[in-house]
């Protein structure tokens, strides 16, 4: 049996259900229709926004969850999405591999991720993996997540509300007391323009406001 082979017989264990969230129709029904062909994977449902999606997630046995995050907003959607399926892996579609990239999809609680350039191989090898309860990212990323958790822990272990704006997250917040939009922030820090807006919902939240426009008050508290 060749085991780069995407159809090969699965070695007795039940096929991996899986779900797919994709706001491009035409993307998410044929990356469904690549991945039913394989003999390990069957595809359970697809939907193309999270309200949508988590409706479905409620009613399924879903074990790993595929999610477009292009199109979604990260730290809004996915813990609903895990809240409808709470036993489910999750895998980002397209990811960027830069480490703010990654690391800020980390802590929304995604256990892996594919690339832009990843091959249907690489994605059901993904699959796989978070299903045996592996972290699915390249070595470097690992030690950029690692090198973070370190940052973390040396600067204060409070987490949620109360913890401190990551480094990142100050350089973001002060851009955004300058009254910089997402967007101009974006292109200054040569990030995409949905880790910007993660970035700024973060920033919110640990600051316990409600609107942009009270970042300049609050950042000097930190």
């Amino acid at each position: 049996m060749d085991a780069g082979d995407p159809s090969a017989a699965p070695t007795g264990d039940r096929k991996i259900r899986i779900f797919i969230c994709a706001a491009i129709r035409l993307y998410c029904d044929g990356l469904a229709q690549i991945l039913a062909s394989s003999n390990r994977l069957e595809v359970v449902g697809t939907a193309a926004a999270p309200a949508e999606a988590t409706d479905q997630l409620r009613r399924l046995d879903v074990e790993v969850l595929l999610v477009d995050i292009a199109a979604v907003d990260v730290f809004s959607a996915l813990p609903r999405l895990r809240a409808a399926a709470p036993e489910a892996k999750v895998v980002a579609l397209a990811v960027r591999e830069l480490p703010d990239e990654v690391i800020i999809r980390a802590e929304a609680g995604m256990e892996g991720y594919v690339t832009c350039d990843a091959s249907i191989v690489d994605l059901i090898s993904a699959v796989e993996g978070v299903h045996r309860g592996e972290l699915i990212c390249s070595p470097r990323m690992a030690g950029e997540l690692v090198r973070h958790i370190g940052r973390l822990a040396a600067s204060q272990p409070s987490t949620g509300a109360n913890a401190p704006l990551t480094t990142r997250q100050r350089e973001i917040a002060a851009l955004v007391g300058d009254g910089l939009s997402n967007k101009d922030i974006a292109q200054r820090l040569s990030l995409s323009l949905s880790t910007v807006k993660n970035h700024v919902h973060a920033i919110l939240e640990k600051l316990q406001i409600s609107h942009r426009t009270e970042v300049r008050q609050a950042v000097p508290r930190y």
